[in-house]
Formats: structure tokens, C-alpha cells, sequence
């Protein structure tokens, strides 16, 4: 028991010493930045000394920075505005664009997949609604799902 008590008290005088130890740098770090040149203290003779700002945020490396956030992340692809109250696609539209489906296969080529489906939307019109968005709507309807 009695050696308990005596290593509570080397680890007791051990933490004061730290403590103590503690504040001097503090009181140094204090004193330094209080020496400073008006201009920031960027001079030769400030490399070395710490930074007074006080503590400082884990380091993060470049990833953190370069990963994004859910929170960020939006739509790549926004529907514009459209001025209508009754857009109407009907199945005749559908099948329209789905006679041209592409499929991602190798043998598919997708700049005359592309000029198809521009020429098929310029036959669809709907008041109130851009071209754009007429190509935006019926899009998704144009990919066969391709599993090989």
C-alpha cells in the first residue's frame, strides 16, 4: 500500500513539473509573438518559431480536400423550367423515341444514335415546354439496359 501511495505521488509531482513546463512555453510563445514586427513576422528570423493562433486543426490531407461531400453533389442534369400545367407525353412519344434505343454495345454508334434521337425530337412539339427540355423529357426513354 505504501508503494502506491508513493508512486501516486512521483506521478503527482511528474504532472505538476509538466504543468509548470506547460506554462512556460506558453508564457515563451506569448513573449515571441509579442516581438513580432508589425508586418507578420515573415523575416528570416521568424522561420522556426511557431504559430500563435493558437491550436490547431488536424491536418487533412489533399483527398479530404479533393473528395466531395455529399451534401455538395447535385443533379449534372437539370430539367429547365417549363410553362406549362398539362404536360402531356403520351405512349405515341414513347415509342417514338425507343425506336431508336441504344444499348452501349461496341457495335453501337452513338453519334448516329445522338443525330437520330435530335431528329426525332425536333418532330415532337409542346406548347410551352423549349426544345431542350422536349430532349431532356425523352432521353432517359432511348437507353436499353445492356447486360453482357
Amino acid at each position: 500500500m505504501a508503494k502506491l501511495e508513493a508512486l501516486r505521488r512521483e506521478l503527482e509531482a511528474q504532472r505538476l513539473a509538466l504543468e509548470q513546463e506547460r506554462v512556460r512555453l506558453d508564457l515563451e510563445r506569448q513573449r515571441l509573438a509579442n516581438e513580432r514586427p508589425e508586418g507578420g513576422g515573415d523575416d528570416e528570423g521568424s522561420q522556426g518559431r511557431f504559430d500563435d493562433t493558437g491550436p490547431q486543426p488536424n491536418p487533412r490531407t489533399l483527398r479530404h480536400f479533393a473528395t466531395p461531400k455529399s451534401s455538395n453533389i447535385g443533379w449534372a442534369i437539370v430539367l429547365p423550367g417549363i410553362a406549362t400545367n398539362n404536360l402531356n407525353i403520351t405512349p405515341a412519344h414513347i415509342n417514338l423515341v425507343q425506336q431508336n434505343s441504344f444499348t452501349g454495345l461496341e457495335n453501337a454508334d452513338l453519334h448516329a444514335h445522338l443525330q437520330t434521337f435530335g431528329d426525332v425530337c425536333s418532330t415532337i412539339k409542346m406548347n410551352g415546354v423549349t426544345p431542350s427540355a422536349i430532349r431532356l423529357l425523352f432521353f432517359p426513354f432511348t437507353l436499353t439496359l445492356c447486360l453482357v
